[in-house]
């Protein structure tokens, strides 16, 4: 419905009853009539009138009242009610023991299928949390970082100091290698590990924010360098890597989804399901910790340069919910 809706034209009712959004809406022709159902991808809810879910669910000849499949009945039931409203349980910070799993042995790798892999790698793995559409924005990102990487690794070498942040020159060419330092990395394990946190945390973040998404990437960047520069002990030396700005994005969806759960592996046999929420804040805390204990960085990376990125994403947040206070009101 949603995909059909995305494609379609404007609804009749123009705006979403929660929100000052316009809908969208396609047209089913049933035997009790046709029924216009309406889609708000703002609020990711379809709208019925009156009967009209009845008359739909006859139409594909599903009962109304059906037994759910045991995934989509645990999803419901996780679902909270605030001021009469239905909240779906990802943007919900009320955290319970379902939210938390230890499991000692391989059953859980079924689970995950070809992401077990992932997880044996050291990388948190991501449960499923679809999106809405392509995203654009991250695929473009993702294929611009990769091909500057291995373009200084295999070609032009002399590019990684040229594009890197130097803290002692921060108006070199400009200022703009705060931005161009996002692009290159030092080496194959600092730019898989970088990508990898891109690709899963950029496509929903994305999907929340449509275009803002390249501000949210920009201001992270930009203030982790400043972070960076404030912190650093070796001015010198040369900051690369897209980590700055995949903070803020990492911070951005932990707000954004703080039940949303991820599994890891420990030790090959205790695998872990946490919510995101908690994974993020103790990579927050790792942060501090490093900064305090870092007393030079040489290149690549930068501790203070994550916390930077790290509060770009709760500024962005923040704004987010205050604007949408605002209209609410």
């Amino acid at each position: 419905m949603f995909q059909r809706g995305r494609r379609l034209g404007w609804s009749k009712k123009k705006l979403c009853d929660k929100k000052p959004c316009r809908m969208r809406a396609f047209g089913l022709a049933t035997d009790e009539g046709m029924v216009e159902v309406d889609v708000c991808h703002s609020c990711e809810q379809v709208w019925f009138d009156h009967q009209e879910l009845e008359k739909v669910s006859k139409f594909f000849d599903v009962p109304f009242a059906q037994n759910l499949p045991g995934d989509v009945a645990e999803e419901l039931s996780k679902i909270r009610m605030e001021a009469g409203q239905a909240v779906p349980q990802h943007t919900v910070f009320d955290f319970s023991t379902s939210d938390f799993g230890f499991q000692v042995g391989f059953e859980h790798m079924k689970k995950l299928g070809r992401k077990a892999g992932l997880a044996f790698l050291g990388f948190p793995v991501e449960h499923q949390n679809r999106v809405r559409g392509i995203p654009y924005i991250t695929i473009s990102v993702f294929v611009l970082i990769l091909a500057f990487s291995l373009s200084v690794f295999h070609w032009n070498q002399e590019w990684l100091p040229l594009l890197g942040f130097i803290p002692e020159a921060p108006w070199r060419w400009g200022g703009i290698t705060a931005l161009t330092s996002f692009f290159v990395h030092a080496d194959y394990g600092h730019l898989i590990g970088n990508l990898y946190m891109f690709g899963v945390f950029g496509d929903n973040v994305e999907d929340k924010l449509g275009w803002r998404f390249l501000f949210l990437l920009v201001l992270g960047t930009l203030l982790g360098v400043a972070f960076h520069h404030l912190a650093t002990e070796a001015p010198d030396a040369v900051l690369v890597g897209a980590s700055t700005g995949i903070s803020a994005i990492v911070t951005y969806y932990a707000l954004s989804f703080p039940r949303q759960q991820f599994s890891m592996v420990f030790l090959f046999f205790l695998w872990v399901r946490i919510p995101v929420f908690f994974y993020v804040l103790v990579w927050v805390g790792l942060q501090f910790i490093g900064t305090l204990m870092a007393k030079e960085q040489l290149v690549a990376t930068s501790f203070a340069g994550h916390i930077g990125g790290a509060l770009a994403g709760f500024i962005f947040w923040i704004s987010e919910k205050m604007s949408r206070g605002r209209v609410a009101r």
